[in-house]
């Protein structure tokens, strides 16, 4: 992230209420946690926490906001793409049907074997207990540095000195 995208960042972020008051200790922890976000990525998370938010949210906070943006799957969006891959495909050849978020819930449900033995109903309530756990442990060390093209982040660039842009 830039030194003038995290400037704006900042001054949002220190509007915001919270415990902890806004100084230099804290601003600098919210720039080492997003220093490799590319600057719309971390710009569109702390908008959509500004808009969204009641109080200033932690980085974690953030990283989670800037990833449902970028994942934007749910448990059920992920058991329709499993039951999806399983109905169309063999077993040798479903991993390469799917996102490695996709691969790393079915490898916590026990394989595309084992998924594809049980009944919906049992792997429903199976991939809502693995789910969170599932993308809170994934690898998105490039995701928020180098993110595929998302509409939402054409929202932000208008913020980062392409011109004046209201906030939508």
């Amino acid at each position: 992230m830039t030194s003038k995208c995290f400037s704006s960042i900042a001054t949002i972020l220190s509007t915001m209420p919270s415990q902890n008051q806004w100084d230099d200790k804290v601003a600098s922890v919210y720039a080492l946690a997003m220093t490799t976000w590319r600057d719309d990525v971390a710009m569109l998370a702390t908008v959509t926490a500004l808009k969204t938010k009641e109080f200033r949210p932690t980085p974690a906070e953030l990283r989670n906001i800037a990833l449902g943006f970028i994942h934007k799957m749910t448990p059920m969006m992920a058991m329709n793409e499993i039951s999806e891959i399983i109905r169309k495909y063999q077993v040798k050849d479903r991993d390469s049907k799917c996102s490695p978020a996709l691969k790393a819930i079915v490898e916590a449900c026990g394989g595309w074997a084992a998924l594809g033995s049980r009944d919906r109903e049992t792997n429903t309530k199976l991939v809502h207990e693995v789910f969170d756990n599932v993308m809170n442990t994934i690898d998105t060390s490039d995701v928020l540095s180098n993110p595929p093209d998302i509409p939402e982040l054409d929202s932000v660039r208008g913020l980062l000195g392409n011109g004046t842009k209201k906030l939508t």
